[in-house]
């Protein structure tokens, strides 16, 4: 289990710090380039698309590979959660620091403006942020990107169980669900959902925990989905 949690940890940990660094590399090529005004804004939110990706590639290799390492499934799973939730916490860090770093090199001004939507939203009236700020915003983002990777686990999972009638259902209701469905909830339920809104939008720690609560759901999930999946090679 140790050599495929270090496997896990080692394979995130590289490809967060290539996203991370191509995010950054983009902006400092817009200011070079360009002649406009430049707000990079778009780190965290990248990172989190990293950690969906690693959530629904991560898992089926890590069940492989402990099945080729003679390791039980329950463990397979243990360090593939494990590893991920490591990384994303990694991750979180940072963008809390490549974010801080940018901040305290352009105080505002220049041309390239550095803002996160976290910030926007919990800390609208600071450009730098104090450390304790900084470190709020490294957990927020852990928390982000749990529950990224974890729905991505369930994804994987489900298609992965799935026959291929399965898949292509599974398909076209999750396009249905995020391009229709969300929006016909959201415009039939949304007084009842107001408040709701209103307290993740204005108290961190609610939104923290919300996302962990549905990153412990997405998990159990994908761990029923798992328990008793057939582990064959990549090809099949």
């Amino acid at each position: 289990m140790k050599t495929l949690l270090r496997y896990r940890l080692t394979d995130d940990l590289r490809s967060a710090g290539a996203a991370l660094a191509a995010v950054v590399g983009v902006n400092i090529l817009m200011v070079l380039f360009t002649n406009d005004r430049v707000y990079g804004s778009g780190t965290g939110a990248a990172m989190a698309f990293w950690a969906l990706v690693v959530g629904i590639a991560a898992l089926r290799a890590d069940l492989r590979l402990g099945n080729q390492m003679g390791v039980c499934r329950r463990e397979a799973f243990t360090a593939s959660v494990v590893g991920t939730a490591v990384s994303c916490a990694a991750a979180a860090v940072g963008v809390a620091a490549v974010t801080a770093a940018g901040q305290l090199l352009t105080d505002g001004g220049g041309r390239l403006e550095v803002m996160e939507p976290y910030q926007m939203v919990y800390a609208p009236d600071t450009y730098v942020m104090p450390l304790s700020g900084y470190a709020a915003m490294a957990v927020f983002c852990a928390a982000l990107y749990l529950c990224a990777a974890a729905f991505g686990m369930l994804c994987s999972a489900a298609f992965w169980r799935a026959s291929r009638a399965g898949k292509w259902a599974l398909g076209i209701g999750m396009g249905a669900a995020f391009g229709v469905g969300i929006p016909q909830a959201r415009y039939r339920f949304g007084p009842a959902l107001e408040r709701p809104l209103e307290l993740l939008l204005s108290n961190q720690w609610a939104a923290d925990a919300a996302m962990l609560a549905f990153a412990a759901v997405f998990l159990g999930g994908t761990a029923l989905l798992v328990r008793r999946a057939a582990i064959v090679p990549a090809s099949r």
